[in-house]
């Protein structure tokens, strides 16, 4: 299994954060994902869970 590292910009460059390594932090690709798409994650996973608890599964 091949892992995957992203450089990401604490302060986004169309923001006017910079290329340096006070604003870049080293993430695994799929945190990287889930930083640039947490809100929406977030909503689609407390969907499943409703859903989930209104049909009686737990777990």
């Amino acid at each position: 299994h091949r892992r995957h590292l992203d450089i990401h910009h604490i302060k986004p460059v169309k923001d006017g954060g910079q290329n340096t390594v006070e604003n870049l932090a080293i993430l695994c690709e799929t945190h990287h994902i889930y930083l640039h798409h947490k809100e929406e994650i977030d909503r689609s996973l407390a969907l499943i869970r409703k859903l989930r608890l209104e049909q009686g599964i737990r777990g």
